[in-house]
């Protein structure tokens, strides 16, 4: 995942309870964070639009947490 791709929630992710607020969102990831300090883990920042209702509109996700949109075919 890079800096400026489109994501949804997984199903994992979905499955989270702070994760509820972004369920049926879509988001673009505008930060990448490594945290080789305490573990090798790569979260992503990702800004959510879609639904006005709450004031944090980013969270930090790691990978499991997200997928990216698929285009639709015509």
């Amino acid at each position: 995942m890079k800096i400026g791709d489109l994501v949804e929630l997984s199903a994992y992710g979905e499955n989270i309870i702070s994760n509820i607020r972004y369920q049926n969102q879509l988001g673009i990831v505008h930060f990448v964070r490594s945290d080789q300090a305490s573990r090798p883990t790569i979260y992503y920042k990702v800004f959510w639009f879609g639904n006005r209702r709450y004031k944090h509109k980013t969270n930090n996700h790691p990978r499991r947490d997200l997928k990216h949109i698929k285009a639709k075919k015509s």
